[in-house]
């Protein structure tokens, strides 16, 4: 600990043991963030279309452009966050968290798990029950909006 670790686990140790660990890093990692920042920790400033992001990849800082942020999909805890330069990103924060921070004109939620990058949209399609698909560039695979947040896709392409 002297020579700068930050933290250490005897052997054998359980799984429960590791994620407390690893959790407890990123919420001290948050908190520095938000100290360095000169925010108070959990207030939510929000974010500008060319506004960078500071993420740890690996045990490397690395910096994204909220632009080139093409989705951003919930896990339990931690999202995939996916770049348009095919980066994928592990980042401790939730849905309502990223909403919080996310510029409106730019990002739209479409299920409850997942917020697209509107700039990224290639085509909006009507799909059952009320439903739409959304098609990104550089994604094969189209997301399927929630009954839930169709009425805001309809409104937006002005369908009735």
């Amino acid at each position: 600990m002297e020579l700068g670790a930050d933290d250490y686990l005897f052997k054998p140790f359980t799984m429960s043991e590791l994620i407390k660990s690893i959790d407890m890093r990123f919420s001290k990692r948050e908190l520095l963030i938000s100290l360095a920042n000169e925010t108070q920790p959990g207030t939510a400033k929000k974010l500008s279309k060319e506004s960078n992001l500071f993420v740890m990849s690996g045990n490397h800082p690395e910096s994204v452009k909220i632009e080139k942020i093409l989705y951003i999909e919930a896990l339990e805890h931690y999202c995939n966050v996916l770049t348009a330069d095919g980066k994928k990103l592990l980042i401790r924060k939730t849905m309502k968290d990223w909403e919080e921070i996310l510029p409106e004109e730019l990002f739209i939620r479409i299920h409850r798990s997942t917020i697209i990058n509107l700039d990224y949209t290639v085509r909006f399609e009507k799909w059952f029950n009320n439903t739409f698909r959304v098609y990104l560039k550089n994604i094969e695979q189209p997301f399927e909006v929630s009954r839930r947040y169709g009425a805001k896709i309809r409104d937006m392409i002005g369908e009735k």
